[in-house]
């Protein structure tokens, strides 16, 4: 396994492993959700405007596929940046967590990324993003069963894209 500390998480992690189970996910052809907060994410996705390019980096390192998280959501909107999405993602691995008031400073492995005290946080990148781990198994795909996994969460504000409107309860 290789390893990352992020902030207050050390982060051991199986990229292999975890890009392996994410292949069957994709092969497994499941049909995402059609609602439309989650057509214009998927939609933001496919435009590359859903998450900015040091969050897609981390994803990427860690073996995770963008186009395949366990849940994205709608917290809520803001009149200014759009919607904001959350959600996680799981990959092959395992945390430990050391102190959570560390230094508000930048981080050394991934440039431009920082710690804010609460996540991990992509300033000025154009999409406001930001992300923490976990040890919850919420929604775990099945093809993760049996394998230490940790869950990285996520909210990010993703521009309306659809011509459709961004009611809450308008289904596709």
């Amino acid at each position: 396994m290789d390893s990352i500390t992020l902030g207050p998480w050390t982060i051991h992690y199986d990229a292999a492993a975890t890009r392996a189970v994410y292949a069957v996910m994709a092969a497994s052809g499941e049909v995402a959700c059609s609602c439309t907060h989650c057509r214009n994410f998927w939609l933001a996705q496919e435009q590359e405007r859903a998450y900015p390019a040091g969050f897609l980096a981390l994803l990427h390192r860690l073996g995770m596929s963008s186009r395949h998280p366990a849940e994205v959501y709608v917290p809520g909107s803001d009149d200014t940046a759009g919607w904001q999405y959350a959600g996680w993602f799981h990959f092959v691995g395992t945390m430990t967590i050391s102190d959570l008031d560390i230094a508000l400073s930048p981080i050394a492995e991934a440039p431009g990324l920082r710690y804010d005290g609460i996540f991990l946080v992509w300033p000025g990148a154009g999409t406001g993003c930001g992300c923490w781990f976990s040890p919850d198994r919420s929604l775990l795909p099945q093809p993760f069963t049996g394998l230490s996994t940790v869950q990285l969460e996520f909210v990010v504000d993703v521009p309306w894209l659809l011509d459709a409107p961004d009611s809450p309860f308008a289904e596709g």
